[in-house]
Formats: C-alpha cells, sequence, structure tokens
C-alpha cells in the first residue's frame, strides 16, 4: 500500500496525473485496504466458526461415547439395587412376623390392665357412693359447661364478668 502511494506522488510530480486524478485514485487505494481488512475479518471469523464447529463435534461424539460406555455400569448398579431389595424382603418379612408377636402378646397384657382400671373405678365409684347421697356420672361434652354439670350452690360467672365483678369488688373496697 506504502509503494502505492509513492507511485501516484511520483506520477504527480511527474506531472502524469492531476492533483483531482491522484485523490480518486487515493480513495480507491482506502477502499480496497478497507475491503482487504474485511476480507481478513471474515475469513479469521470463518475459521473461528470452524474451529468452534469442529469443537462441539468433539465434544458431541465424546458425549455420546460416554453415555455408551456408561450404560453397562448403570444397568450392573441397577441390578445390584434389585438384588439388595430381594434380600432384604425376608428381613422384612422376619421383622413384620415380629412385630404381629409383639402385638399378640401385648394383647393380653392390655386387656388384664383395662380390666384393672375398669376394677379401680368401679371401686371408686362405689366408694364415693357411700361418701355422697347421690351417685356422680362423669360425662365429657364438646359444648359449655351448665350449672346441671356441678354440685348445689355453684354459680358458674363467664370470664368477662368475672372480671367486672372482680373490678366492681376493688371499687367498692
Amino acid at each position: 500500500m506504502k509503494e502505492e502511494r509513492l507511485a501516484i506522488l511520483s506520477m504527480i510530480e511527474k506531472g502524469i496525473i492531476s492533483v483531482e486524478e491522484a485523490t480518486v485514485l487515493f480513495a480507491a487505494i482506502d477502499r480496497k485496504s478497507e475491503c482487504g481488512a474485511s476480507y481478513k475479518a471474515n475469513r479469521i471469523f470463518s475459521k473461528t466458526g470452524e474451529g468452534i464447529s469442529e469443537f462441539a463435534k468433539k465434544v458431541g461424539f465424546a458425549t455420546e461415547k460416554l453415555v455408551e460406555d456408561s450404560k453397562p455400569a448403570i444397568k450392573k448398579a441397577g441390578q445390584k439395587i434389585g438384588d439388595a431389595v430381594e434380600d432384604a424382603k425376608p428381613a422384612f418379612k422376619k421383622a413384620g412376623e415380629k412385630i404381629g408377636e409383639v402385638v399378640e402378646d401385648s394383647k393380653p397384657i392390655i386387656k388384664k390392665a383395662a380390666s384393672s382400671m375398669a376394677e379401680k373405678a368401679e371401686e371408686f365409684k362405689k366408694s364415693r357412693k357411700s361418701d355422697t347421697v347421690e351417685d356422680v356420672d362423669i360425662e365429657y361434652s364438646q359444648g359449655e359447661a351448665e350449672e346441671s354439670d356441678f354440685e348445689k350452690d355453684v354459680i358458674i360467672i363467664p370470664i368477662k364478668q368475672e372480671e367486672v365483678a372482680e373490678e366492681t369488688e376493688t371499687t367498692e373496697e
């Protein structure tokens, strides 16, 4: 490029071309050098793209090979897990049977305890009959307590009224 510019300047000096013609030639040289840079850049990008494409193909092949090579190992591991499950089945069955035996062995103990509790409750009930005139039955309800749930002379005061009563007593004193 430098030689072309020197040649144009030499032609101007010798009077072969005018300054205007030289300007046109310089512009053409500049466009050519820009095209050359663009061509070089495209060529670099193209080679880079080809390199990336080749790398991607190699990675793809390596991945496929890895998958294929690992299939037998994965299959073998699956078989070992299956064998371990099969080996464990008798132990689980035996444990289940043992639990069943413990439950069966516990039934008489539980029945005896329940019977004893019933006897104690009956004894308590009888002792209460001798202490009081009327029999007291304990019932569980999910509703609110009523006066009939308590002995005579018991007053039920809801919490809010109780607080008001306490405040009244405090101010009266």
